[in-house]
């Protein structure tokens, strides 16, 4: 007998098998527009930067080593470079990109647009300038783990906040999906942001640890 035959017997079977064909065409089809929709060059640009801070957090001596071998150059100094590049290259990839009609899209955007990408823009900007303005460069760029002297800092902006800097930047970020809400664009701010997640895991394996300790003997000398 036919398939036809059996579903005509069976028509539960026949609504079950309609029902897995369906379910077949739309994982296709999510499949083939997340594909369309998701350049991989730019996830990779977006994920480089993290993984160089993952590499220096957990290879601290090694990447010492290679910045001696390099003319005797400061690791701090280094990591700051080269994260600048890191981060030129993503604006270089995002703009040719994701945002090859930046201007038009910018012509068009709305004053409740303009106005919550402005606040976020701003608090999470504040949050990185007080950053860099109570820990400097040897405290942003991981000084203490490069042979740098960095006092811990208790007061504002880090009584309230782990990582003041990741929250400013993932803030900053998020403007993005609120200025231009395409998919795409939504699909890379969140991508984005659990990038500046994986990065504060890996840094509070030890970083909570030596927080407590610095808190505490701060509190025993008052």
């Amino acid at each position: 007998r036919s398939q036809s035959d059996q579903d005509k017997e069976n028509p539960a079977r026949a609504g079950q098998t309609d029902f897995s064909l369906v379910l077949s065409r739309k994982s296709v089809f999510c499949e083939v527009s997340f594909r369309r929709m998701v350049n991989p060059a730019v996830l990779a640009v977006l994920t480089l930067p993290h993984i160089f801070y993952w590499y220096v957090w957990t290879r601290s001596r090694e990447f010492m080593n290679i910045c001696k071998q390099l003319g005797n150059a400061d690791p701090v100094f280094a990591m700051s470079r080269f994260s600048f590049v890191l981060r030129a290259l993503q604006i270089i990839v995002m703009t040719a990109v994701v945002f090859p009609n930046l201007a038009e899209d910018l012509a068009a955007l709305r004053a409740w647009q303009v106005l919550a990408g402005a606040v976020l823009a701003a608090v999470g900007q504040y949050l990185n300038y007080h950053v860099f303005k109570k820990l400097g460069m040897d405290g942003v760029y991981y000084g203490f783990k490069l042979g740098k002297t960095v006092p811990w800092v208790h007061d504002w902006v880090f009584d309230n906040l782990h990582h003041p800097q990741y929250t400013g930047t993932v803030m900053t970020i998020a403007c993005l999906a609120v200025l231009l809400p395409r998919q795409d664009i939504i699909i890379y701010v969140v991508f984005w942001a659990f990038c500046y997640v994986f990065t504060t895991l890996v840094e509070n394996g030890n970083t909570l640890q030596s927080f407590s300790k610095s808190k505490a003997a701060s509190k025993a000398s008052r």
